[in-house]
């Protein structure tokens, strides 16, 4: 009997690949491609792209204007000796700034302006993200004492309707990208 485990023996007990196995290895390959996009959103919500403090004299700066500016920029904070990447020539704070996008194009941190003084609250996303790892292990443990065909139902309905409230929440109270 032990010589009969080998894996040309499993194969053949399992059957040739056919349409139930190709099923199971696209739903097994979907459950590592989920777990890959999440950890590449996090990765690029987070991410920091170069950014200048924004001159008044060049609100209106996009993309293209940037690589230039960027350069006299540098060359003048290091005349300078400028120690902060937070503040403007005249040692005051920046409000506003001017992001390269030629790597990561608009993320989080330059919409929600989260550097400098609001570089803390760019931890969130890995607060909450990690949080639902907890959430995950929390379920399972209750899916086994309520039963599992119940709490997928109620995991289902819960997926639903707290992105549909959220999303209501979101479009109909006027927010800033603070505030959101």
């Amino acid at each position: 009997m032990a010589s009969d485990i080998s894996l040309e023996n499993v194969l053949r007990k399992c059957g040739d690949l056919s349409r139930h196995q190709i099923i199971h290895y696209i739903f097994l390959n979907l459950l590592t491609l989920g777990s890959g996009i999440t950890t590449f959103y996090y990765v690029f919500g987070v991410a920091e792209p170069s950014y200048l403090c924004r001159l008044p004299s060049n609100t209106g700066l996009d993309e293209d204007e940037y690589q230039s500016i960027s350069l006299a920029y540098q060359n003048l904070s290091k005349q300078l000796q400028q120690t902060s990447r937070c503040n403007d020539l005249n040692g005051s704070i920046c409000k506003n700034f001017v992001y390269d996008r030629s790597i990561f194009g608009r993320t989080f941190t330059e919409e929600g302006n989260f550097i400098c003084q609001n570089a803390m609250k760019k931890t969130w996303l890995s607060t909450m993200y990690h949080v639902g790892g907890f959430v995950v292990l929390l379920t399972g443990y209750i899916g086994d004492k309520v039963g599992r065909r119940k709490m997928i139902r109620i995991l289902t309905v819960m997926l639903f309707t707290i992105p549909c409230f959220t999303q209501v929440l979101i479009q109909t109270i006027p927010m800033s990208i603070d505030i959101k």
